[in-house]
């Protein structure tokens, strides 16, 4: 099951509870291409450090605690933005595509964030990322 207990169902978990705290997930991903780590705000690209503003930072975050799922406009809208937003997938387009710019060697074709079409987004880690989480 999804949600059920799994790995990706207590990363998720643990990403809701430190948002509603308002605390950084201890979420870092490690890949030849990138390195993210969430709980410090770091974050380079290519051997480039790389600025990300926080509604970035919470986008991508989102995304990559759910690594592999597609997430759907309106779980990343409240997730990121809170529970009175559903509907305003504008504003999400807006970030996604600065995070593509940021994050993607081709953001025209972007190979991390894909676009899952009338659903959302997902984020596809390379084989070899590293994930990790402290609990």
């Amino acid at each position: 099951m999804r949600n059920g207990g799994g790995e990706v169902g207590q990363s998720q978990q643990k990403v809701w509870r430190l948002r509603a705290s308002g605390a950084t997930p201890e979420i870092s991903v490690s890949s030849k291409e990138f390195s993210f780590k969430f709980d410090r705000r770091v974050f380079s690209v290519r051997g480039r450090a790389v600025h990300l503003t926080p509604k970035e930072v919470e986008v991508l975050c989102q995304l990559v605690a759910n690594h592999d799922w597609p997430i759907s406009h309106r779980q990343l809208l409240q997730a990121v933005w809170g529970a009175g937003y559903g509907g305003e997938t504008q504003l999400l387009r807006v970030v996604i595509n600065q995070l593509r710019k940021k994050i993607e060697a081709d953001p025209a074709r972007p190979k991390y964030i894909q676009t899952e079409p009338w659903v959302g987004y997902r984020f596809v880690l390379p084989e070899n990322a590293r994930i990790t989480s402290r609990q």
